[in-house]
Formats: C-alpha cells, sequence, structure tokens
C-alpha cells in the first residue's frame, strides 16, 4: 500500500455499497482526504487492521428529518511493503497522518470535556448561590412575620389589660353605689 489511488467506498446499511467516496491521491498528500473531509477518527480493529472514519455532513430531508453519514475505511498494517524506501516512507506517513488526526480528535475531546467541567462547576456555583439566597430570604420572611406576631400578641395584652381595667372601673362604680 503506497498511498496512492486509496479508496474507500461508501456503505448503505441497506443496499450495499454505493459508490467511491473518499480518495487518497497522493503520497505527499499528509492526511490523505479530499472533498473537505477532515480529522478522521483512527482506531485499531480486532483483527489487527487500522480503522479510519471520516465524518460526513449532515442533509435535511424533504420530511424535515436530519440525516448524518459517516465513513469507514481500514488500512492493512500487515499489506504493507516496506522493504523498499519509497513504500515504507509511505507507510510511515499514513501512520503518520493517522496519529495526527487521532491526536487532533484526542485534544478536541480534551477541551470539550474541559468545557464541560467548568459548565458543571459553574451550575454548582449558580445552585448554591440560589440555595443561599432562598435560605436568607426565608429566613428574613421568619424574622418579619416573627416580628409582626410579637407586636400583635402586645397589643392584645394590652387591650385585654384596658378591657380589665375598665370593667374593674365600671365593678367599682356599681359597688359605691349600693354600698
Amino acid at each position: 500500500m503506497n498511498g496512492q489511488n486509496v479508496r474507500a467506498q461508501l456503505i448503505n446499511v441497506d443496499d450495499g455499497p454505493v459508490g467511491n467516496y473518499l480518495r487518497i491521491t497522493s503520497p505527499t498528500d499528509t492526511t490523505g482526504i479530499e472533498n473537505d473531509e477532515t480529522n478522521p477518527l483512527v482506531t485499531k480493529l480486532t483483527n489487527g487492521d487500522i480503522g479510519v472514519i471520516w465524518n460526513g455532513y449532515g442533509i435535511y430531508n424533504d420530511d424535515g428529518s436530519y440525516s448524518y453519514e459517516t465513513y469507514f475505511q481500514t488500512l492493512q498494517p500487515s499489506s504493507f511493503d516496506i522493504l523498499s524506501t519509497d513504500n515504507a516512507r509511505s507507510a510511515v506517513s499514513l501512520v503518520d497522518a493517522a496519529l495526527q488526526s487521532l491526536n487532533l480528535q484526542r485534544a478536541s475531546l480534551g477541551a470539550i470535556s474541559n468545557r464541560l467541567d467548568h459548565i458543571v462547576a459553574n451550575n454548582t456555583n449558580a445552585a448554591t448561590n440560589v440555595s443561599k439566597s432562598l435560605g436568607r430570604i426565608q429566613d428574613a420572611d421568619f424574622a418579619a412575620e416573627s416580628t409582626s406576631l410579637a407586636k400583635n400578641q402586645i397589643l392584645q395584652q394590652a387591650s385585654t389589660a384596658m378591657l380589665a381595667q375598665a370593667n374593674a372601673a365600671k365593678q367599682n362604680v356599681l359597688s359605691l353605689l349600693q354600698g
């Protein structure tokens, strides 16, 4: 495998192959990818082959749904002919491109993970602040209600005391008149 004219086939799950989509045309091309498809995801398969997945593009369908296509190609390191210098360089450049792509994906995922960690920390902080604020509001409401209750109890006790004095004065006048 020398990196020239390597093709991947577009596969439809129901109908099988539907045509070539991806083409590596030059061993000097560092990514080997045309048609604006960049950053492939590289994975090692159980049989020792290297799988490369290119994310495609999304399409809005007539019914309003959204389709997203992903493309897959395998590289078979066991089939690399590295006995000649040119073939070895081609194999190394393919592996380098795959590793570079893998590093880009890892960096992208690391950045996403970091952003998610900050979002979680920010949301946790906001939830804590809301909880504290709610507690302060409830404490302030409780203090205001306690003050109002004490005031009303004092007014009620004063009213009862005045009524008792008024009734006592009335009883004193009656006892003087009777007596």
